[in-house]
């Protein structure tokens, strides 16, 4: 990701941990665990960086590590049926996964799943 990557990343994910407390604050636990899930994404990325605004709690996932990996599938691109064929799961099971992320992200496509996971760990 070159040099800018090991200043920006813990930055990013600083805001987005700072994001994520302000929408629990005031009550908007969807888009408070979208951005905590950003921030969680950016800490994966930065491989164990800490500064004092993204501490343990910002690295946390709000993602089961199941609806996590299905997740990334989905936003990745990969049907359901793809996605069961690949995690030995009924599509059924695959799009359930799916309904839990998309509530606790407070998001309602894959589209916009996508968006909010762009920021994820380096393939």
């Amino acid at each position: 990701m070159g040099r800018y990557h090991t200043a920006l990343v813990p930055r990013s994910g600083e805001a987005a941990a700072a994001a994520a407390r302000i929408h629990q604050a005031a009550g908007r636990d969807g888009r408070a665990n979208a951005s905590q899930e950003q921030a969680a994404s950016l800490a994966a990325a930065c491989q164990g960086a800490r500064t004092t605004g993204l501490g343990p709690d910002a690295v946390t996932s709000v993602l089961t590590p199941r609806e996590r990996e299905v997740a990334l599938l989905a936003a990745a691109g990969t049907s359901s049926r793809e996605i069961a064929a690949r995690l030995d799961l009924s599509v059924r099971t695959v799009d359930n996964y799916l309904g839990r992320a998309y509530a606790k992200l407070d998001v309602a496509s894959r589209t916009e799943l996508a968006a909010l996971l762009r920021a994820r760990a380096p393939r």
